[in-house]
């Protein structure tokens, strides 16, 4: 019996003494790593949230506008030039090619995923004001067009003259008149893609539609751009010279997209789209031909 009340006690003994087994460090249990804020997506439109002065005479805003590599923005001419954002600067590249190939820098004083605060880079000269405090545009409406419509007219240079009708099942007509390469004169049709279709729409549901004016001033010697669109019933129209000062950039942004879309498209000759058609539809036609004032200027 007292064997093995002993044997009972030394097997306690040795259990309360056995080593303790190591426990392996998981992820969870390591000193956390602080992790750096994702930067923003400058990917999207922006625009002045103040209006700058232009000249002694004029105001306007500044706006900018980027997809995955290319750029476009009045600062820089409207011309689609690709860019990179390092660290606390934004370079606008430039044709190295061209005289002026040096890149064009905005600093960046904030950048956060609605607001862009930049400064000029010509701060002694092209505008008055050095700092550029801009907001993201976004969207102000939920609209859904039967049709779209736009129309490009000529200016007194090579400014192309040309009509579109895009519908809601993303059929593409178009009507070629001048100052374009010969593949493009006359009536074709063809089919826009979908990813083309939805950034249009993207564009159309940021205008400020409550606040659109028919048209908008600019420029003596530019091509005229209208658009017009279609929808439950209704009509919104509007024009604009190509580089005016006066029109809210998400109608400048939506224009600059529909002037460049045919060239994105398989187009196929046909001959039932006419300039008639455009010049006849009520809404087809949302653009006018220059005509001067006495005074030089153009009259509507």
């Amino acid at each position: 019996m007292k064997q093995t009340l002993y044997l009972i006690i030394g097997f306690l003994f040795l259990a309360c003494h056995q080593p303790k087994q190591l426990t392996v460090a998981t992820a969870s249990s390591t000193p956390s790593t602080p992790t750096t804020p994702a930067t923003p997506s400058i990917i999207g439109g922006w625009k002045e949230v103040s209006i700058s002065p232009y000249d002694k005479n004029e105001f306007h805003y500044r706006w900018m506008s980027f997809d995955d590599s290319i750029g476009i923005g009045d600062l820089f001419l409207s011309h689609h030039q690709s860019y990179t954002v390092n660290r606390d600067t934004l370079f606008i590249n430039r044709d190295p090619q061209s005289e002026y190939s040096r890149a064009i820098q905005f600093p960046i004083v904030k950048f956060t995923n609605d607001s862009l605060v930049l400064l000029s880079p010509y701060p002694n000269g092209y505008y008055k004001s050095n700092r550029m405090a801009m907001a993201r545009i976004t969207q102000q409406n939920t609209i859904k067009p039967t049709a779209i419509y736009f129309a490009s007219g000529i200016c007194y240079g090579s400014c192309p003259e040309m009509y579109i009708k895009i519908d809601s099942a993303r059929n593409f007509s178009f009507f070629g008149k001048v100052n374009l390469k010969f593949a493009y004169l006359g009536g074709f049709h063809g089919k826009i893609s979908e990813a083309d279709y939805a950034a249009i729409l993207t564009l159309i549901n940021k205008l400020p539609i409550s606040m659109l004016k028919e048209k908008y001033m600019g420029d003596v010697d530019d091509a005229t751009l209208g658009m017009a669109i279609e929808w439950e019933g209704k009509l919104i129209t509007s024009r604009s010279y190509r580089r005016s000062n006066s029109a809210p950039p998400e109608l400048t942004l939506l224009l600059f997209k529909l002037v460049d879309a045919y060239k994105n498209i398989s187009l196929r000759p046909d001959s039932t789209v006419t300039e008639a058609y455009f010049s006849q539809h009520p809404a087809a036609f949302p653009t006018t031909q220059l005509i001067l004032d006495s005074r030089g200027r153009p009259s509507w």
